[in-house]
């Protein structure tokens, strides 16, 4: 399990390079569904800003990508939460 989650996330890299933005927050925000905690998607959406990031900030946040992977990951997690316990 741990392997899938490790080459899914490396997979999740890749897709941040290669592919526009919305794509690969649809597959993030899948894998964060498909497993507990899914963090490295913050991981990802932290080297999206820092490589890609706009010059200037959204509304006074420079970090608009982590932020919103962050709020995904945690409203996903909690309906995780609730939804198979």
């Amino acid at each position: 399990m741990i392997f899938n989650r490790l080459i899914l996330s490396l997979g999740l890299l890749v897709l941040v390079f290669f592919t526009p933005w919305w794509l690969w927050f649809l597959v993030l925000a899948g894998l964060a569904l498909a497993f507990n905690n899914f963090y490295e998607g913050v991981a990802v959406a932290l080297v999206y800003d820092l490589i890609f990031g706009a010059s200037h900030a959204f509304l006074g946040l420079p970090f608009v990508f982590t932020i919103a992977a962050c709020l995904i990951i945690l409203i996903i997690s909690l309906v995780h939460y609730r939804l198979w316990h």
